[in-house]
């Protein structure tokens, strides 16, 4: 179980011997991917920052935590105050290739609308009302191994399917 107290409480030791302890301090196991859908609104500081700008610090963790197929879903409001000049759909579009070198694919980048910004509720997006945008970004997450599908062919092996209904 957790470790729960303080050191010096008789009766109480560290549930990992000293060494073992400082090793995983050092070197933390590697995240699970156990994330179908992260969903992020409205951040602010460093984490807007760093989804904005792709930052590694950020969204590697993020992906980190998220099952091939997952989903990254995104509401962001900025402006001058939080450093930006603009945040508009086309930004977010042109910064997809930060995203690309963590796995992760742009699917949608646009306005979004005032019954998905209602739909968080949000007390963030009550308080920035209607006339402050909000860009709404979904990317997804692939393979971890580069250029392989599910199966682990290639998509050249597998072919390109329509899922359009033809007649028979």
């Amino acid at each position: 179980g957790p470790f729960v107290g303080h050191l010096n409480t008789p009766g109480l030791a560290r549930p990992i011997p000293e060494d073992l302890y400082s090793q995983l301090v050092a070197d933390p196991l590697p995240a699970q991917k156990i994330a179908d859908e992260v969903t992020v609104h409205f951040p602010w500081g460093s984490l807007l920052r760093g989804l904005v700008d792709g930052s590694s610090a950020i969204v590697g963790p993020i992906t980190g935590l998220m099952k091939d197929g997952a989903e990254l879903r995104v509401l962001l409001s900025a402006g001058e105050r939080d450093g930006f000049a603009e945040l508009t759909p086309s930004v977010i579009a042109s910064r997809s290739e930060q995203f690309a070198g963590h796995g992760l694919r742009l699917v949608d980048a646009r306005w979004a609308s005032s019954a998905m910004v209602a739909e968080t509720r949000s007390a963030w997006a009550k308080r920035l009302g209607p006339s402050r945008p909000v860009v709404f970004a979904r990317y997804s997450r692939s393979s971890s191994r580069r250029g392989l599908m599910s199966a682990g062919t290639s998509p050249g092996v597998q072919g390109i399917h329509s899922t359009r209904n033809l007649p028979s």
